[in-house]
């Protein structure tokens, strides 16, 4: 007689327990990333972004908590479109925790940028993004390699597994070549953090138009679960494209004040915490966690 889970009724240990656990554990790192965020605005005063916390104390835990989002974001890739979306999102997340925003010139001691440039990365942040980075590829390529060897003992390396591997591999490798160009420091926040949000609006996206043929196994109807699903994914999306057209026109200071960037950003996780809650409660009972 198998034993029991703890969290549920009858349900095997092992899997399911992880499961959730796992995304509980990432439901706790966005808590995480939001206290310190938090304290940083009580303690030290105005914070330009969310992003800026890495120039903070607090980037510890800012750092921290985008890495543990990106290990459960992994760790719960499964077989269908959606998960391998979120598997992406889970691959894209670190550059987001390991590649500062630039700052302007003005802010930077000394002469300020090289060349004269009107925005770069501090000296000593370069080397640390270099060394970041070269660690972000290399465990990437290996657990990417494994991933591959699991699959090939599982007797699951089938077309659709051999083209999501290329997919990740073609991205890995885009993101390592991307890396040695000066424009990669400039950039890759940016592109990073929004490729990771336009993924969790596709996925919401997706799931919203499928909920209803596939059921829930947690409380409440599929009905209600779509229309959420619809909501968030279009207000991600929203967020996304008004941080866009803020950032491309340079009007957000002056149509919301010098916080703008905090409070889109603010904006966009919650909106990922919202989803991600509505997740973990409608799959709260899912026994094969790969499926959906």
């Amino acid at each position: 007689m198998p034993r029991s889970d703890a969290l549920g009724r009858g349900a095997p240990v092992s899997s399911q327990r992880t499961y959730r656990y796992v995304r509980v554990s990432l439901c706790a790192a966005v808590l995480l990333l939001g206290v310190g965020v938090v304290w940083h605005l009580i303690a030290l005063g105005p914070l330009r972004s969310i992003s800026a916390a890495y120039y903070t104390p607090a980037r510890s835990v800012f750092v921290g908590a985008l890495v543990a989002v990106a290990v459960a974001l992994v760790v719960l890739a499964g077989r269908s479109v959606r998960r391998y979306l979120l598997l992406l999102a889970g691959m894209i997340a670190p550059i987001i925790a390991l590649v500062p925003v630039p700052l302007d010139a003005g802010e930077l001691p000394g002469a300020g940028c090289a060349d004269g440039a009107a925005r770069c990365l501090p000296a000593g942040t370069v080397d640390e993004v270099a060394v970041g980075m070269l660690a972000y590829l290399t465990v990437s390529a290996a657990v990417l390699a494994a991933s591959v060897v699991f699959l090939a003992l599982d007797r699951s390396l089938d077309r659709w597994a051999v083209l999501r591997c290329g997919i990740a591999a073609l991205l890995l490798a885009a993101v390592g070549l991307w890396s040695t160009q000066p424009s990669f420091g400039l950039v890759a926040h940016y592109a990073a953090a929004g490729a990771f949000f336009v993924l969790i609006a596709a996925v919401a996206g997706i799931h919203a138009a499928e909920v209803g043929a596939e059921g829930v196994t947690g409380p409440g109807s599929p009905v209600v679960y779509a229309r959420c699903y619809a909501a968030l994914a279009a207000l991600i999306a929203l967020v996304e494209v008004l941080l866009i057209a803020l950032v491309a026109t340079g009007s957000g200071a002056s149509l919301l004040g010098d916080q703008w960037l905090l409070i889109g950003e603010a904006a966009a996780l919650a909106l990922f915490a919202a989803f991600w809650v509505l997740q973990t409660v409608e799959n709260w009972d899912e026994p094969d966690a790969t499926v959906r």
